[in-house]
């Protein structure tokens, strides 16, 4: 989780860019680990050893680099491409001083060049590869020409050359095929979004007259059995209506359309709204909804009222769906001063390790055959874990097989008025 956080902090509405700052986090993670494991070692020789003033020059060496990197890792936050563009730059100097002038100009550590070109076309647009080739070229001719006194290695610069537009035509083919998929994503959510829009009339009309029929038919001798056909008809309708809600929710979220509807929400209002949207549900299996607020919790708090509902009807119904024996828990709290969390907790089946990421992806479930049975469509889950992100938040995850489980939302807390 710490690790997602660290390489994962910035919110970019450039497909592209969002990638290559997280490929620059992690290759500036990468690069301050090695250097670190390497001052740890050359602090260990020293310390078994004389000091030396080669130990002093490395380890001096090693701390400034590490703070060079964590220096690019705050910019790599505001300003991405100044961020790689320094990474280079610092890649290209590293090598011109990690062996001899004349080995690093015409020798074995020739090859080190091509590092900061690879990098440069996955962390930068694709063409910049030429650009650092250029850069790399133009250090080995004045290491050649000013310290060295040697002819310089054109051929090496040529290598460096090809070397960039192998590296170009791999990213520029690979962010061509990122764009073909994001356009399709695009599209099909939009087809979700017109097909949902366009049931959501008939559905509604279907639940209205059948709703009247039925009322009808319990008047008249003879009628109950149809009207208890016709109740079956409005079962169906209203899972047909819950599943166009859930695919519209996902097709918003997916396509960058929902936003939040932030304002006061009075606490025991959203718990009254939980319990009226699924106490049916749970009252028909014969399981105990138990609603538990801390008492540190504020009673009104500025959210997205119909998000946070959202959240916690699909938490809840899933865990009355897996759900045969015993009840669910569900305890709003405030961790800390910043934060308030929502926790579902039921006694159900559980949900294996192996399924616990699987499970927040849209159309997937963890018990595929137990989901059929309870006619589920594998988008709760994957709804909720948008919504708490676009609300600033994480969601968290306990559960043993068996055993039932625990998921916790925890979001920003600003209280109401």
């Amino acid at each position: 989780m710490i690790m997602s956080r660290l390489i994962h902090p910035i919110a970019a509405t450039d497909t592209h860019d969002a990638r290559r700052r997280r490929l620059l986090n992690i290759l500036i993670l990468g690069v301050a680990g090695v250097t670190m494991i390497g001052m740890l070692g050359v602090a260990v020789v020293g310390w078994l050893g004389p000091p030396t003033v080669r130990v002093r020059i490395v380890l001096l060496a090693g701390g400034l680099l590490e703070a060079g990197l964590l220096v690019i890792y705050w910019l790599n936050r505001r300003a991405g491409v100044a961020a790689a563009v320094i990474f280079v730059v610092l890649l290209v100097v590293i090598n011109a001083f990690t062996d001899e002038p004349a080995q690093v100009a015409d020798g074995r550590s020739l090859f080190i060049f091509a590092i900061p070109i690879l990098v440069s076309a996955a962390v930068l647009p694709p063409w910049a590869s030429f650009v650092t080739a250029g850069v790399c070229s133009l250090v080995i001719f004045g290491l050649a020409e000013w310290v060295t006194h040697t002819t310089p290695n054109v051929v090496a610069a040529a290598g460096f050359f090809v070397l960039a537009f192998v590296a170009w035509l791999t990213a520029a083919n690979l962010e061509r095929a990122l764009d073909r998929e994001i356009e399709l994503s695009r599209m099909k959510s939009e087809l979700i979004s017109m097909a949902s829009h366009e049931l959501r009339t008939p559905i509604a009309a279907i639940q209205g007259y059948t709703e009247k029929a039925r009322i009808v038919l319990t008047t008249l001798p003879g009628g109950d059995a149809l009207a208890g056909d016709l109740q079956r008809v409005l079962y169906n309708c209203k899972r047909l209506g819950t599943l166009v809600e859930a695919l519209l929710a996902q097709a918003r979220l997916q396509g960058g359309m929902f936003t939040l509807d932030e304002g006061p929400v009075v606490v025991r209002e959203l718990v009254g709204d939980l319990l009226t949207s699924v106490g049916l549900a749970a009252q028909d299996k014969g399981l105990a909804l138990t609603v538990q607020v801390d008492d540190d919790v504020p009673a009104v708090i500025v959210a997205d009222r119909k998000a946070l509902l959202q959240v916690l009807v699909n938490l809840v119904d899933n865990a009355i769906k897996f759900t045969d024996h015993g009840g669910v828990t569900v305890r709003i709290s405030r961790p800390d001063a910043g934060h308030w969390a929502l926790a579902v907790t039921d006694t159900g089946i559980g949900i294996p390790k192996e399924a616990r990421e699987l499970i927040f992806e849209p159309f997937r479930t963890a018990h595929n055959v137990i989901a059929r049975r309870h006619q589920g469509a594998g988008l709760g889950l994957s709804i909720v874990r948008e919504f708490v992100r676009v609300m600033g938040g994480r969601i968290a995850l306990e559960s043993e097989e068996g055993h039932g489980s625990t998921f916790t939302v925890t979001l920003p807390l600003r209280e109401g008025g």
